[in-house]
């Protein structure tokens, strides 16, 4: 998890910081919008809440989910913001195998908000670059290419997390096959 939140803190800094270096560079007017092929078609004038409107929705966006990984180990297991399927069963269980249980939950749900935002902010980096690269030398390549193998990786990586989780936790720890948390 160290590595994902060092990772992710260093993209989130680095898009802002690529953010702030380029504005002086860019031309009098930028690409606002991109069709399918990659070409421009909308411009807008270059000023500091064109060019930032983007990265500040993109921060409003991202550090509750910042948040919500750090709290997310803190949360007590009866809480009402602590949602999981069969929660009254697992409220059943002994307090060991609950506290084993919402750390293997904690875990997860850590590691499959660190995923989402490393996949969104590499998104938004990956489109800020592009939307500088075509403004300042009009150079364009189809973004739909790009946008599916985007979508895809990052639609590999949540299911193999999802699915590891659901073979972790799976009926197992929600009682319903008898068995206990223990394994």
């Amino acid at each position: 998890m160290q590595l994902f939140r060092l990772t992710n803190t260093t993209l989130f800094i680095s898009y802002w910081v690529f953010m702030i270096v380029t504005y002086p560079t860019l031309p009098d007017q930028i690409p606002m919008h991109f069709g399918a092929n990659g070409e421009a078609t909308r411009f807008s004038e270059t000023s500091i809440f064109s060019w930032f409107l983007v990265p500040i929705i993109i921060s409003i966006i991202l550090l509750p989910i910042l948040y919500l990984i750090r709290n997310t180990q803190t949360l007590p297991i009866d809480s009402p913001w602590f949602n999981f399927p069969f929660k009254e069963h697992i409220l059943e269980l002994e307090k060991d195998q609950q506290e084993k249980f919402q750390s293997l939950v904690s875990r997860y749900t850590g590691l499959l908000l660190h995923t989402a935002f490393f996949w969104m902010i590499i998104l938004f980096l990956a489109v800020a670059m592009y939307n500088y690269i075509y403004a300042t030398t009009e150079y364009s390549i189809p973004l739909f290419p790009f946008l599916m193998v985007h979508l895809l990786l990052m639609g590999v990586h949540v299911g193999w997390i999802v699915v590891r989780f659901k073979k972790r936790v799976g009926l197992k720890l929600t009682g319903i096959d008898g068995n206990s948390l223990e394994g």
